[in-house]
Protein backbone atom coordinates (compact mmCIF):
# COMPACT_ATOMS: atom_id res chain seq x y z
CA UNK A 1 0.00 0.00 0.00
CA UNK A 2 1.22 3.55 -0.71
CA UNK A 3 1.81 5.79 2.26
CA UNK A 4 -0.33 8.85 2.92
CA UNK A 5 1.00 12.31 3.56
CA UNK A 6 -1.98 13.47 5.58
CA UNK A 7 -3.37 15.65 8.29
CA UNK A 8 -5.57 13.37 10.37
CA UNK A 9 -8.94 15.01 10.91
CA UNK A 10 -11.13 13.18 13.38
CA UNK A 11 -13.86 12.05 13.39
CA UNK A 12 -14.57 12.91 9.75
CA UNK A 13 -14.03 10.53 6.85
CA UNK A 14 -11.27 11.82 4.62
CA UNK A 15 -9.64 10.91 1.31
CA UNK A 16 -6.15 11.51 0.04
CA UNK A 17 -6.07 11.98 -3.73
CA UNK A 18 -2.99 9.75 -4.10
CA UNK A 19 -4.84 6.64 -3.04
CA UNK A 20 -6.94 4.88 -5.69
CA UNK A 21 -9.74 4.03 -3.30
CA UNK A 22 -12.40 5.22 -0.93
CA UNK A 23 -11.37 6.03 2.63
CA UNK A 24 -14.06 4.64 4.90
CA UNK A 25 -12.88 6.02 8.21
CA UNK A 26 -9.93 7.09 10.30
CA UNK A 27 -10.20 5.32 13.64
CA UNK A 28 -8.05 4.84 16.70
CA UNK A 29 -8.50 1.22 17.68
CA UNK A 30 -6.83 -2.08 18.54
CA UNK A 31 -5.28 -3.97 15.66
CA UNK A 32 -7.66 -6.87 16.26
CA UNK A 33 -10.62 -4.68 15.28
CA UNK A 34 -12.11 -6.14 12.11
CA UNK A 35 -13.02 -4.29 8.95
CA UNK A 36 -16.54 -5.75 9.23
CA UNK A 37 -17.15 -3.89 12.48
CA UNK A 38 -16.15 -0.64 10.81
CA UNK A 39 -18.49 -1.36 7.91
CA UNK A 40 -21.45 -1.28 10.25
CA UNK A 41 -20.86 2.41 10.88
CA UNK A 42 -23.13 4.78 9.01
CA UNK A 43 -21.49 8.00 7.94
CA UNK A 44 -23.38 11.01 6.63
CA UNK A 45 -22.87 11.56 2.92
CA UNK A 46 -21.45 8.11 2.20
CA UNK A 47 -22.24 6.19 -0.93
CA UNK A 48 -24.13 2.89 -0.62
CA UNK A 49 -23.08 0.05 -2.91
CA UNK A 50 -25.12 -3.13 -2.97
CA UNK A 51 -23.27 -6.33 -3.82
CA UNK A 52 -25.30 -8.45 -6.22
CA UNK A 53 -24.61 -11.80 -4.49
CA UNK A 54 -24.82 -11.03 -0.79
CA UNK A 55 -27.25 -8.07 -1.03
CA UNK A 56 -25.22 -6.50 1.76
CA UNK A 57 -24.85 -2.71 1.84
CA UNK A 58 -21.35 -1.43 2.20
CA UNK A 59 -20.98 2.19 3.21
CA UNK A 60 -18.29 4.00 1.32
CA UNK A 61 -17.09 7.56 1.53
CA UNK A 62 -17.02 9.53 -1.71
CA UNK A 63 -13.40 10.20 -2.65
CA UNK A 64 -11.03 11.37 -5.35
CA UNK A 65 -9.62 8.58 -7.50
CA UNK A 66 -6.13 8.86 -8.89
CA UNK A 67 -2.84 7.18 -9.47
CA UNK A 68 -3.09 3.67 -7.97
CA UNK A 69 -4.08 0.56 -9.86
CA UNK A 70 -5.04 -2.61 -7.99
CA UNK A 71 -4.51 -6.23 -8.88
CA UNK A 72 -7.21 -8.83 -9.27
CA UNK A 73 -9.94 -9.29 -11.83
CA UNK A 74 -12.95 -10.39 -9.83
CA UNK A 75 -15.37 -8.77 -7.42
CA UNK A 76 -15.69 -5.15 -6.47
CA UNK A 77 -12.18 -4.93 -5.08
CA UNK A 78 -10.50 -5.43 -1.73
CA UNK A 79 -10.30 -3.83 1.68
CA UNK A 80 -7.07 -2.75 3.28
CA UNK A 81 -5.81 -0.24 5.78
CA UNK A 82 -2.88 2.07 6.32
CA UNK A 83 -1.46 2.35 9.83
CA UNK A 84 -0.44 5.87 10.89
CA UNK A 85 0.79 5.90 14.50
CA UNK A 86 -2.16 4.59 16.53
CA UNK A 87 -4.68 5.12 13.75
CA UNK A 88 -5.93 2.93 10.95
CA UNK A 89 -7.27 4.40 7.73
CA UNK A 90 -9.63 1.84 6.18
CA UNK A 91 -9.57 1.91 2.39
CA UNK A 92 -11.66 0.15 -0.24
CA UNK A 93 -9.65 -0.44 -3.41
CA UNK A 94 -11.89 -1.00 -6.46
CA UNK A 95 -11.00 -3.64 -9.03
CA UNK A 96 -9.65 -2.51 -12.39
CA UNK A 97 -12.62 -4.00 -14.25
CA UNK A 98 -14.74 -1.06 -13.08
CA UNK A 99 -12.25 1.43 -14.57
CA UNK A 100 -12.27 3.54 -11.41
CA UNK A 101 -8.53 4.20 -11.31
CA UNK A 102 -7.42 7.22 -13.29
CA UNK A 103 -4.92 6.91 -16.10
CA UNK A 104 -1.56 8.51 -15.38
CA UNK A 105 0.71 10.46 -17.69
CA UNK A 106 3.09 7.47 -17.60
CA UNK A 107 0.34 5.28 -19.09
CA UNK A 108 -0.11 7.76 -21.93
CA UNK A 109 3.62 7.95 -22.55
CA UNK A 110 3.92 4.16 -22.64
CA UNK A 111 0.99 3.79 -25.05
CA UNK A 112 2.37 6.48 -27.37
CA UNK A 113 5.98 5.28 -27.16
CA UNK A 114 7.31 8.62 -25.93
CA UNK A 115 8.57 10.16 -22.71
CA UNK A 116 6.34 11.76 -20.09
CA UNK A 117 8.03 15.08 -20.89
CA UNK A 118 6.89 14.78 -24.50
CA UNK A 119 3.31 14.08 -23.38
CA UNK A 120 3.44 17.14 -21.12
CA UNK A 121 4.72 19.34 -23.96
CA UNK A 122 1.99 18.12 -26.31
CA UNK A 123 -0.75 18.81 -23.76
CA UNK A 124 0.68 22.18 -22.79
CA UNK A 125 1.25 23.09 -26.45
CA UNK A 126 4.30 25.10 -25.42
CA UNK A 127 7.01 23.51 -27.56
CA UNK A 128 7.47 22.33 -31.17
CA UNK A 129 6.54 18.66 -31.55
CA UNK A 130 6.58 16.54 -34.71
CA UNK A 131 3.12 16.16 -36.22
CA UNK A 132 3.32 12.35 -36.13
CA UNK A 133 4.38 12.35 -32.47
CA UNK A 134 1.65 14.79 -31.50
CA UNK A 135 -0.92 12.61 -33.26
CA UNK A 136 0.24 9.46 -31.41
CA UNK A 137 0.09 11.23 -28.06
CA UNK A 138 -3.38 12.67 -28.65
CA UNK A 139 -4.65 9.28 -29.81
CA UNK A 140 -3.29 7.67 -26.63
CA UNK A 141 -4.92 10.41 -24.54
CA UNK A 142 -8.28 9.74 -26.20
CA UNK A 143 -8.03 5.94 -25.97
CA UNK A 144 -7.04 5.98 -22.30
CA UNK A 145 -9.46 8.80 -21.43
CA UNK A 146 -6.61 10.65 -19.74
CA UNK A 147 -7.37 13.77 -17.73
CA UNK A 148 -4.43 15.80 -16.35
CA UNK A 149 -4.28 16.16 -12.58
CA UNK A 150 -5.25 19.83 -12.31
CA UNK A 151 -4.62 19.92 -8.57
CA UNK A 152 -1.03 18.78 -8.97
CA UNK A 153 -0.55 21.15 -11.90
CA UNK A 154 -1.83 24.11 -9.88
CA UNK A 155 0.48 23.27 -6.99
CA UNK A 156 3.47 23.18 -9.33
CA UNK A 157 2.47 26.47 -10.94
CA UNK A 158 1.48 28.06 -7.60
CA UNK A 159 -1.89 28.93 -9.15
CA UNK A 160 -4.77 27.19 -10.89
CA UNK A 161 -6.72 27.85 -14.08
CA UNK A 162 -9.72 28.81 -11.94
CA UNK A 163 -11.02 32.11 -10.64
CA UNK A 164 -13.66 32.78 -8.01
CA UNK A 165 -16.79 34.89 -8.40
CA UNK A 166 -18.42 35.85 -5.10
CA UNK A 167 -21.79 37.62 -5.32
CA UNK A 168 -24.39 38.65 -2.77
CA UNK A 169 -27.49 37.06 -4.31
CA UNK A 170 -27.47 34.82 -7.35
CA UNK A 171 -31.27 35.25 -7.65
CA UNK A 172 -30.71 38.89 -8.55
CA UNK A 173 -30.73 39.05 -12.39
CA UNK A 174 -27.96 41.65 -12.24
CA UNK A 175 -25.54 39.13 -10.72
CA UNK A 176 -26.76 36.38 -13.03
CA UNK A 177 -25.84 38.56 -16.01
CA UNK A 178 -22.50 39.48 -14.43
CA UNK A 179 -21.76 35.78 -13.88
CA UNK A 180 -22.42 34.99 -17.52
CA UNK A 181 -20.10 37.78 -18.71
CA UNK A 182 -17.33 36.70 -16.30
CA UNK A 183 -17.66 33.07 -17.37
CA UNK A 184 -17.54 33.95 -21.08
CA UNK A 185 -14.46 36.14 -20.65
CA UNK A 186 -12.71 33.57 -18.45
CA UNK A 187 -13.43 30.69 -20.83
CA UNK A 188 -11.80 32.63 -23.65
CA UNK A 189 -8.61 32.75 -21.55
CA UNK A 190 -8.73 29.06 -20.64
CA UNK A 191 -10.06 29.60 -17.11
CA UNK A 192 -13.08 28.18 -15.34
CA UNK A 193 -15.17 29.99 -12.72
CA UNK A 194 -16.18 28.91 -9.21
CA UNK A 195 -19.26 30.90 -8.18
CA UNK A 196 -20.26 31.50 -4.56
CA UNK A 197 -23.36 33.19 -3.12
CA UNK A 198 -23.09 35.02 0.22
CA UNK A 199 -26.70 36.15 0.82
CA UNK A 200 -25.14 39.35 2.25
CA UNK A 201 -23.93 37.20 5.15
CA UNK A 202 -20.42 38.13 6.39
CA UNK A 203 -19.86 34.62 7.79
CA UNK A 204 -20.67 32.99 4.46
CA UNK A 205 -18.50 35.57 2.76
CA UNK A 206 -15.52 34.69 4.94
CA UNK A 207 -16.20 30.97 4.50
CA UNK A 208 -16.22 31.17 0.71
CA UNK A 209 -13.19 33.45 0.48
CA UNK A 210 -11.23 31.02 2.63
CA UNK A 211 -12.49 28.13 0.51
CA UNK A 212 -11.39 29.84 -2.69
CA UNK A 213 -7.99 30.51 -1.14
CA UNK A 214 -7.69 26.84 -0.22
CA UNK A 215 -8.67 25.93 -3.77
CA UNK A 216 -5.66 27.95 -4.91
CA UNK A 217 -7.72 30.03 -7.34
CA UNK A 218 -5.79 32.50 -9.44
CA UNK A 219 -7.96 35.41 -8.24
CA UNK A 220 -11.41 36.55 -7.15
CA UNK A 221 -14.06 38.88 -8.57
CA UNK A 222 -16.02 40.00 -5.57
CA UNK A 223 -19.18 41.88 -4.57
CA UNK A 224 -18.50 42.48 -0.85
CA UNK A 225 -20.82 42.87 2.11
CA UNK A 226 -20.74 46.09 4.10
CA UNK A 227 -18.77 44.33 6.84
CA UNK A 228 -15.93 43.30 4.53
CA UNK A 229 -12.62 44.98 5.26
CA UNK A 230 -9.55 45.04 3.07
CA UNK A 231 -7.56 44.89 6.29
CA UNK A 232 -9.03 41.46 7.10
CA UNK A 233 -6.88 38.35 7.29
CA UNK A 234 -8.78 36.95 4.32
CA UNK A 235 -7.71 39.78 2.06
CA UNK A 236 -4.18 39.67 3.43
CA UNK A 237 -3.99 36.13 2.05
CA UNK A 238 -2.91 38.00 -1.10
CA UNK A 239 -5.36 36.55 -3.56
CA UNK A 240 -5.76 39.01 -6.42
CA UNK A 241 -9.12 40.79 -6.00
CA UNK A 242 -11.35 42.88 -8.24
CA UNK A 243 -14.30 44.52 -6.48
CA UNK A 244 -17.55 44.97 -8.42
CA UNK A 245 -20.83 46.79 -7.72
CA UNK A 246 -19.89 48.06 -4.23
CA UNK A 247 -17.21 50.52 -3.20
CA UNK A 248 -14.60 49.83 -0.55
CA UNK A 249 -12.51 52.44 1.23
CA UNK A 250 -9.18 51.65 -0.31
CA UNK A 251 -6.89 52.86 -3.05
CA UNK A 252 -5.12 49.52 -3.15
CA UNK A 253 -7.59 47.34 -5.05
CA UNK A 254 -9.11 47.22 -8.53
CA UNK A 255 -12.79 48.13 -8.77
CA UNK A 256 -15.47 48.18 -11.49
CA UNK A 257 -18.43 50.30 -10.45
CA UNK A 258 -21.52 52.09 -11.71
CA UNK A 259 -21.88 55.82 -11.13
CA UNK A 260 -24.80 55.10 -8.80
CA UNK A 261 -25.40 58.66 -7.64
CA UNK A 262 -25.72 60.03 -11.18
CA UNK A 263 -27.80 57.07 -12.34
CA UNK A 264 -30.33 57.47 -9.50
CA UNK A 265 -30.34 61.23 -10.02
CA UNK A 266 -31.21 60.79 -13.73
CA UNK A 267 -33.94 58.25 -12.99
CA UNK A 268 -35.50 60.56 -10.39
CA UNK A 269 -35.34 63.56 -12.71
CA UNK A 270 -37.09 61.50 -15.38
CA UNK A 271 -40.03 60.90 -13.01
CA UNK A 272 -40.15 64.56 -11.94
CA UNK A 273 -40.07 65.87 -15.50
CA UNK A 274 -42.83 63.46 -16.48
CA UNK A 275 -45.13 65.13 -13.98
CA UNK A 276 -44.81 63.00 -10.86
CA UNK A 277 -44.47 64.99 -7.64
CA UNK A 278 -44.99 62.60 -4.73
CA UNK A 279 -42.08 60.20 -4.97
CA UNK A 280 -41.16 57.31 -2.69
CA UNK A 281 -37.89 55.41 -2.80
CA UNK A 282 -37.04 51.84 -1.75
CA UNK A 283 -33.33 51.09 -1.43
CA UNK A 284 -31.35 47.96 -0.57
CA UNK A 285 -29.98 48.12 2.96
CA UNK A 286 -27.05 45.74 2.72
CA UNK A 287 -24.53 47.56 0.55
CA UNK A 288 -23.05 50.89 -0.42
CA UNK A 289 -25.03 50.69 -3.66
CA UNK A 290 -28.36 51.43 -1.98
CA UNK A 291 -26.83 54.34 -0.06
CA UNK A 292 -25.40 55.90 -3.20
CA UNK A 293 -28.65 55.54 -5.12
CA UNK A 294 -30.55 57.06 -2.22
CA UNK A 295 -28.18 60.01 -2.34
CA UNK A 296 -28.88 60.58 -6.03
CA UNK A 297 -32.63 60.31 -5.38
CA UNK A 298 -32.55 62.94 -2.64
CA UNK A 299 -30.26 65.25 -4.61
CA UNK A 300 -32.69 65.38 -7.53
CA UNK A 301 -35.69 65.99 -5.26
CA UNK A 302 -33.85 68.80 -3.50
CA UNK A 303 -33.02 70.49 -6.81
CA UNK A 304 -36.71 70.36 -7.76
CA UNK A 305 -37.66 71.59 -4.28
CA UNK A 306 -39.60 68.46 -3.47
CA UNK A 307 -39.58 66.25 -0.40
CA UNK A 308 -39.94 62.47 -0.68
CA UNK A 309 -43.18 60.91 0.54
CA UNK A 310 -41.01 58.11 1.90
CA UNK A 311 -37.49 56.73 1.57
CA UNK A 312 -36.90 53.32 3.11
CA UNK A 313 -33.92 51.00 3.31
CA UNK A 314 -35.07 47.38 3.17
CA UNK A 315 -33.58 43.98 2.41
CA UNK A 316 -33.15 43.47 -1.33
CA UNK A 317 -35.80 40.79 -1.65
CA UNK A 318 -39.10 40.55 -3.51
CA UNK A 319 -41.00 39.99 -0.27
CA UNK A 320 -39.56 43.11 1.34
CA UNK A 321 -40.44 45.19 -1.72
CA UNK A 322 -43.97 43.82 -1.59
CA UNK A 323 -44.40 44.52 2.13
CA UNK A 324 -42.95 48.03 1.91
CA UNK A 325 -45.33 48.89 -0.94
CA UNK A 326 -48.36 47.63 0.99
CA UNK A 327 -47.30 49.86 3.87
CA UNK A 328 -47.09 52.86 1.53
CA UNK A 329 -50.54 52.11 0.10
CA UNK A 330 -52.02 51.81 3.58
CA UNK A 331 -50.40 55.03 4.78
CA UNK A 332 -52.02 58.47 4.94
CA UNK A 333 -49.99 60.00 2.08
CA UNK A 334 -49.88 57.87 -1.07
CA UNK A 335 -46.99 58.41 -3.48
CA UNK A 336 -47.69 58.83 -7.17
CA UNK A 337 -44.39 57.16 -8.15
CA UNK A 338 -42.06 54.59 -6.59
CA UNK A 339 -38.37 54.31 -7.42
CA UNK A 340 -36.47 51.12 -6.49
CA UNK A 341 -32.76 50.43 -6.30
CA UNK A 342 -32.80 46.91 -7.79
CA UNK A 343 -34.95 44.52 -9.80
CA UNK A 344 -35.96 42.30 -6.86
CA UNK A 345 -37.53 45.25 -5.08
CA UNK A 346 -39.16 46.29 -8.37
CA UNK A 347 -40.77 42.86 -8.66
CA UNK A 348 -42.11 43.14 -5.10
CA UNK A 349 -43.57 46.59 -5.77
CA UNK A 350 -45.23 45.35 -8.97
CA UNK A 351 -46.73 42.38 -7.12
CA UNK A 352 -48.27 44.63 -4.45
CA UNK A 353 -49.65 47.17 -6.96
CA UNK A 354 -51.30 44.44 -9.00
CA UNK A 355 -52.75 42.79 -5.91
CA UNK A 356 -54.30 46.11 -4.84
CA UNK A 357 -55.42 46.84 -8.43
CA UNK A 358 -53.43 50.08 -8.59
CA UNK A 359 -53.24 51.23 -12.20
CA UNK A 360 -49.70 51.76 -13.56
CA UNK A 361 -48.89 54.55 -14.41
CA UNK A 362 -52.30 56.25 -14.16
CA UNK A 363 -52.42 56.03 -10.37
CA UNK A 364 -48.79 55.28 -9.62
CA UNK A 365 -45.62 55.17 -11.72
CA UNK A 366 -42.86 52.63 -11.22
CA UNK A 367 -39.17 52.88 -12.17
CA UNK A 368 -36.15 50.97 -10.96
CA UNK A 369 -32.64 49.70 -11.57
CA UNK A 370 -31.48 46.79 -13.71
CA UNK A 371 -32.75 45.28 -16.92
CA UNK A 372 -34.53 41.93 -16.57
CA UNK A 373 -36.01 39.33 -18.92
CA UNK A 374 -39.52 40.10 -17.66
CA UNK A 375 -39.36 43.92 -17.50
CA UNK A 376 -40.43 44.40 -21.11
CA UNK A 377 -43.01 41.60 -21.04
CA UNK A 378 -45.36 42.99 -18.38
CA UNK A 379 -48.05 45.55 -19.18
CA UNK A 380 -47.01 48.29 -19.00
CA UNK A 381 -43.31 47.52 -19.46
CA UNK A 382 -41.07 48.81 -16.68
CA UNK A 383 -38.84 51.89 -16.97
CA UNK A 384 -35.34 51.00 -15.75
CA UNK A 385 -31.84 52.32 -15.38
CA UNK A 386 -29.98 49.48 -17.12
CA UNK A 387 -26.49 48.65 -15.95
CA UNK A 388 -23.88 47.54 -18.52
CA UNK A 389 -23.57 44.03 -17.05
CA UNK A 390 -21.62 42.63 -20.00
CA UNK A 391 -19.09 45.45 -19.75
CA UNK A 392 -18.88 45.17 -15.97
CA UNK A 393 -18.21 41.43 -16.09
CA UNK A 394 -15.69 41.57 -18.92
CA UNK A 395 -13.86 44.60 -17.53
CA UNK A 396 -13.58 42.99 -14.09
CA UNK A 397 -12.23 39.79 -15.64
CA UNK A 398 -9.69 41.69 -17.75
CA UNK A 399 -8.51 43.64 -14.70
CA UNK A 400 -8.17 40.40 -12.73
CA UNK A 401 -6.04 38.77 -15.42
CA UNK A 402 -3.90 41.90 -15.61
CA UNK A 403 -3.46 41.76 -11.83
CA UNK A 404 -2.51 38.06 -11.99
CA UNK A 405 0.13 38.78 -14.64
CA UNK A 406 1.34 42.04 -13.07
CA UNK A 407 0.82 41.81 -9.28
CA UNK A 408 2.62 45.09 -8.60
CA UNK A 409 0.81 47.31 -11.12
CA UNK A 410 -1.12 50.35 -9.89
CA UNK A 411 -4.78 49.70 -8.97
CA UNK A 412 -7.50 50.87 -11.33
CA UNK A 413 -11.06 52.01 -10.66
CA UNK A 414 -13.36 51.86 -13.68
CA UNK A 415 -16.63 53.79 -13.32
CA UNK A 416 -19.32 53.03 -15.90
CA UNK A 417 -22.61 54.76 -16.71
CA UNK A 418 -26.12 53.36 -16.75
CA UNK A 419 -28.63 53.72 -19.60
CA UNK A 420 -32.14 55.02 -18.98
CA UNK A 421 -34.69 52.77 -20.68
CA UNK A 422 -37.95 54.74 -20.73
CA UNK A 423 -41.08 52.60 -20.96
CA UNK A 424 -44.76 52.70 -20.17
CA UNK A 425 -44.60 52.37 -16.39
CA UNK A 426 -43.53 56.04 -16.09
CA UNK A 427 -45.44 57.59 -19.00
CA UNK A 428 -45.76 61.36 -19.00
CA UNK A 429 -48.76 62.78 -17.19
Amino acid sequence: MPQLGLRVKLPFAWTDGRVGGFVLSVRREARSRSVASVLRLEWKGMLSLQLSKTKRLIMLCKGVMSGVRTSGTGGWGKWNYIAVNDYRIYVFLPAQRYNLAMTSIKDVAKAAGVSTATVSRVLSNNAPIKTETRKRVLEAVAQLNYRPNLIARSLRAQKSAKIGLVVSDIRNPFFTAIGRAVEDASYEQGYSVLMCNTDENPKKEELYLNLLHDENVAGVIFSPTQQFSLASSTYKAKMPFVIIDRTVESKETDMVLLDNVSAAYDLTVHLLENGYRKLAGLFGDASTTGQERSRGFHTALKEYQRNPVAAHFVASRIQQGYEATLALLNGPDHPDAILTSNSLLTAGVLQALREKKVSIPNEMALAGFDETTWGELVDPPITVMAQPTEEIGRTATELLFQRIQEPSRSPKTVILNGTLMVRGSSAKR
